[in-house]
């Protein structure tokens, strides 16, 4: 998370500022991504959801009843006035004006993915016998829910959520675009089976990281399914980021090469290189700067 000239993450045991606020603090591990918000720093480890001040990471509020749901799942996102948070059986809201809270099972034994936007909220995650999916209203109240068999699914899934559109990504290239009030599906696709990297939804297209007999870039349209471009690069990578106009690609492990791909049809736009490995994901600071995290 970048906000307040620092960048904030969390990484085993410890929530870390970095920059013009300079901290660490030491948890019980399963720490999540954090989120900023009106100048409280929001985070979840094993003892719960943390409010903290950025400038020294000092407690400013906790609830003990909103723990992690465990490594490398989602952390909390903002909608609203509302942080909503996954736990090991929950989707929770915490009005964040009145700390309100309220809890809705979400039937997953593992959540992947967190979700929320004007339309709604959505999640997903791993069950005993495939995956699930699930859509909320912003009040916590379950609207739908949709299974993945497990012939569809592997390890992981993947959901992107922007205006009235879903876009369900399993690792073995299932694809379902879904609307967000009532999870009618719009349409469905089987992609390359060799997916390598978090995908991306944006401006009406769906973005894609494939590797079958070549890495590439694949955009769809969002409205039909069908594809819009395709665009090869050198190596895999493990995430695309969208800014603007343009689609950056990290390339893990080739000589610290960083793509940026043109979002109307997928051509190069500049390619530069890092002094260090890249090792993690970029994120938008101002809307034009990006900022790699190692």
């Amino acid at each position: 998370m970048v906000g307040d000239d620092s960048v904030f993450y969390t990484t085993g045991t410890r929530v870390v500022a970095d920059g013009k606020h300079s901290w660490q603090i030491d948890k019980s591990g399963d720490g999540l991504s954090p989120t900023l918000h009106g100048g409280t720093l929001y985070t979840q480890v094993v003892e719960g959801l943390l409010a903290l001040a950025p400038r020294d990471g000092s407690e400013r509020w906790r609830l003990d009843s909103v723990e992690s749901p465990g490594p490398q799942a989602p952390g909390p996102t903002l909608v609203d006035e509302t942080l909503v948070a996954a736990t090991r059986t929950d989707i929770v809201g915490i009005d964040l004006t009145t700390r309100e809270t309220w809890r809705t099972a979400h039937n997953a034994m593992r959540i992947t993915c967190l979700a929320a936007g004007e339309r709604g909220i959505v999640s997903a995650g791993i069950t005993d016998d495939g995956a699930v999916v699930s859509g909320y209203a912003l009040d916590g109240t379950k609207r739908w829910e949709k299974q993945i068999p497990p012939s569809d699914i592997g390890l992981d899934l993947f959901v992107c959520l922007s205006g009235h559109d879903i876009c369900v990504l399993t690792d073995k290239g299932r694809l379902d675009a879904l609307d967000a009030e009532d999870g009618t599906r719009q349409w469905q696709a089987n992609l390359s089976s060799g997916i390598v990297g978090r995908p991306a939804l944006t401006d009406g297209l769906f973005l894609v990281l494939a590797s079958e007999n070549r890495t590439a870039v694949h955009a769809y349209d969002v409205q039909q399914g069908d594809a819009a471009w395709t665009q090869s690069v050198p190596h895999r990578s493990f995430s695309l980021t969208v800014i603007g106009d343009v689609v950056v690609v990290p390339l893990d492990g080739l000589e610290n090469r960083t793509m940026v791909l043109s979002l109307a049809d997928g051509t190069v736009e500049a390619e530069y290189r890092l002094e260090h490995e890249l090792s993690a994901s970029y994120v938008v600071t101002d809307g034009t700067n990006i900022t790699h995290l190692e």
